[in-house]
């Protein structure tokens, strides 16, 4: 016999997501994109089209809901998230310390390994005209403003993958990055269970 948990599906209603799955590590937490010509899913549109890197061409397949055409639907990890989550100071703090209580329960239960599984829905704005008048250091013509500006709108957070232990597999998995890999002992994802919730928070 065995057990297993089903969680609910975080973005059944939700918009353009940009997904990353956090663990507080940092060795090999990058993901790799798409190979040049490979076939991919768009986080906006989530229709098929062929990723390029570089591309020789104009975009032929434009994405009817994102201004910045297609993005290959990819879960990003802790090294991919450069921006700030920008929260009410209130939640964030509401935020943390309910990540703090949660983490700690699994810390006692010997759970280590899970993620923070964040979606950042993104959203293109309107910018208003503005009736401003240009820098003298600049010519007349060198200034244009935007019409459009994209950012986020809101952001759905909850921790993932929280049924691993810290057994022999995972010690055995530590000992042979370590020893044999040469990474460094508190960047690898295998770690004891309280410095995990440590280094997570």
């Amino acid at each position: 016999s065995f057990s297993f948990v089903v969680q609910e599906n975080l973005f059944w209603n939700q918009g353009t997501l940009r997904v990353y799955d956090i663990k507080g590590s940092w060795v090999n937490r990058r993901t790799t994109p798409p190979s040049d010509g490979q076939r991919v899913t768009c986080c906006h549109c989530n229709q098929k089209y062929v990723y390029r890197r570089k591309r020789r061409r104009p975009l032929v397949e434009s994405c009817d809901f994102a201004s910045g055409g297609h993005r290959p639907n990819t879960v990003g990890k802790d090294e991919d998230l450069l921006d700030t989550l920008r929260l009410d100071p209130h939640e964030a703090q509401t935020l943390i310390a309910q990540l703090q209580h949660d983490t700690l329960f699994l810390a006692r239960l010997g759970i280590m390994d899970y993620s923070l599984l964040v979606g950042i829905n993104v959203e293109d704005y309107d910018v208003p005209m503005r009736m401003t008048t240009k820098s003298s250091c600049f010519a007349d013509d060198s200034r244009f403003d935007a019409t459009v500006a994209s950012g986020p709108s809101s952001y759905t957070i909850a921790i993932i993958d929280l049924l691993q232990e810290f057994n022999w597999r995972k010690k055995l998995e530590r000992a042979y990055k370590i020893l044999l890999r040469c990474k460094p002992a508190y960047g690898i994802s295998s770690i004891d269970p309280l410095r995990y919730q440590l280094r997570f928070m």
